[in-house]
């Protein structure tokens, strides 16, 4: 059996995991801001919300996890997306904070 700390040190491990992907995620984010007005479109798209919001409540279940949770964190991930892709209209085109070789090219 693991002793605490080594379970505390794979627990931080996940941490640094989700906060990288986090920042990737921005970074996608902000570059969807620029296509987004580039072709005119809406930052909010109701459609793509609810496609997430059920895509998420599967997934929930299927690793056994509280539903309503997963439903808040997105919630703020999304709304904090969309602070972002606002934000991304004036300042594009976007960087970012992350290592080069974790973000794909897509420029």
């Amino acid at each position: 059996m693991k002793t605490l700390q080594e379970l505390r040190a794979e627990v931080d491990q996940i941490d640094t995991f989700i906060i990288e992907q986090l920042a990737r995620r921005n970074h996608l984010s902000s570059i969807i801001g620029f296509l987004k007005l580039q072709e005119k479109q809406s930052i909010h798209d109701p459609a793509r919300e609810e496609e997430l919001k059920n895509k998420h409540a599967s997934l929930a279940k299927n690793y056994n996890l509280d539903p309503l949770f997963i439903e808040h964190l997105f919630n703020v991930i999304l709304r904090h997306s969309k602070k972002l892709q606002k934000k991304s209209k004036q300042d594009m085109p976007p960087t970012s904070p992350c290592p080069p070789s974790s973000i794909p090219d897509f420029f």
